[in-house]
């Protein structure tokens, strides 16, 4: 049975991802038996046929990457490292009904004279400070352009001096997200620091000049409490931040994985 990307008005269906989660976390077939179906019925019927759509998509489709917590960019990234064919043309429709362009930048925008946006979600509120005359002035359209190493260094920051604030771990899985389908179709990185920056504004204030300690937590540890978990974005967050220290040796990532789970299994 097909479900359809989003579910009451507006959440991401999450199923997909966290099962590919999961499974790269080294998850048993009765795991993910679990969190299925204690996830399924929460989600919606897909009844409308989806369009054929594919990697080439991406250049429109990298315009609104910041839609619905950059959900879109997030799935897309997993069906890639599982290399599902259909999950990929799901993953890309969710990114294409959940499209929201916020403008270009060169670099990330950190400061902003407006208000902090009320809204029921965090793609409400991106919208909120996109709106804003002087969120769209404040955009960097010449000189130098952030790397992605800048950008994963400041999500890193955003997640620890936010005391992992929901909002700033959509800054990180995003960013492993746009890593890993950058590596299969070269992305423009203007929409992403547009739309990061929005993110980003949506927070209380913070102090980015902090250190991320280093961590007495192993990976077998994380994994194995994020197989155990009911929480899907807990599963995304560990996922993300093995395959990101993987990728870059950055050992904080174990760091934040490690608050997370020790976090949920405190509360």
């Amino acid at each position: 049975m097909a479900y359809g990307p989003l579910y009451r008005k507006g959440l991401s269906n999450h199923l997909p991802m966290a099962l590919t989660a999961l499974d790269r976390l080294g998850a048993a077939p009765a795991d993910l038996q679990r969190f299925f179906d204690g996830y399924e019925g929460r989600l919606e019927v897909q009844t409308e046929p989806r369009e054929t759509r594919s990697l080439a998509d991406l250049d429109r489709l990298a315009e609104g990457i910041g839609g619905a917590a950059f959900h879109g960019l997030i799935r897309t990234a997993y069906a890639l490292e599982a290399g599902h064919a259909e999950e990929l043309q799901a993953a890309l429709e969710a990114w294409h009904v959940s499209s929201l362009p916020l403008g270009r930048s060169r670099q990330l925008v950190l400061a902003c004279p407006i208000e902090r946006p009320q809204g029921p979600n965090i793609h409400e509120r991106m919208r909120g400070v996109a709106n804003h005359p002087e969120f769209q002035q404040g955009l960097v359209s010449d000189g130098a352009t952030a790397t992605l190493d800048e950008v994963r260094d400041f999500a890193l920051r955003a997640f620890w001096a936010s005391r992992g604030d929901f909002t700033a771990l959509h800054l990180v899985t995003a960013t492993h997200a746009f890593r890993v389908v950058n590596e299969h179709h070269p992305l423009p990185i203007e929409p992403f620091l547009a739309a990061l920056s929005a993110a980003f504004l949506t927070l209380k204030p913070m102090d980015l000049d902090v250190e991320v300690p280093a961590t007495d937590a192993t990976w077998d540890e994380l994994t194995r409490a994020a197989i155990a978990s009911p929480d899907d974005h807990t599963i995304k967050l560990v996922h993300t931040c093995r395959e990101e220290e993987r990728a870059t040796g950055d050992t904080r990532f174990r760091t934040l994985a490690a608050f997370r789970i020790r976090g949920s299994q405190a509360s």
